[in-house]
């Protein structure tokens, strides 16, 4: 049995939650559609993706860890920012590497197989070489 008819504060009330779910759920997609509207037309990029990339540590040159990070290859040049949030809001990129000359991609080696922590991460894993400079 009913005692009363809902008013306009029980069904704020009743929907609050949905309603911010639903607005954090739009958001995102414009934001989404946003980045990649800004990756094909300004940056003309090929492939972007959130990855990890492995990375020595400055302190012990023997350790390294995995970060993950927001990546972009646009032309010649693999760009990675922390996070698809620093990409979005205009911040430098962490780092990027130009593939010029004798350099590509392939597959891992036995070596470096082993430092991946997921058997399932390693049909996805690739390699970027190519000749450095000694700076």
């Amino acid at each position: 049995m009913i005692n009363s008819l809902p008013t306009n504060e029980d069904l704020r009330r009743a929907y609050f939650w949905e309603t911010r779910r639903l607005g954090a759920r739009e958001n995102e997609k414009f934001a989404s559609e946003k980045r990649v509207a800004r990756l094909e037309r300004l940056w003309k990029a090929r492939w972007h993706a959130s990855v990890e990339v492995r990375s020595n540590d400055e302190k012990e040159q023997a350790q390294s860890h995995w970060k993950s990070v927001f990546a972009v290859l646009e032309g010649r040049r693999f760009i990675f920012w922390a996070s698809v949030a620093a990409f979005d809001s205009g911040e430098l990129a962490t780092g990027f590497l130009v593939l010029a000359g004798h350099a590509g991609i392939t597959t891992i080696s036995p070596i470096e197989a082993r430092e991946i922590p997921e058997e399932s991460m390693l049909e996805r894993a690739v390699t970027i070489f190519g000749k450095g400079s000694n700076e």
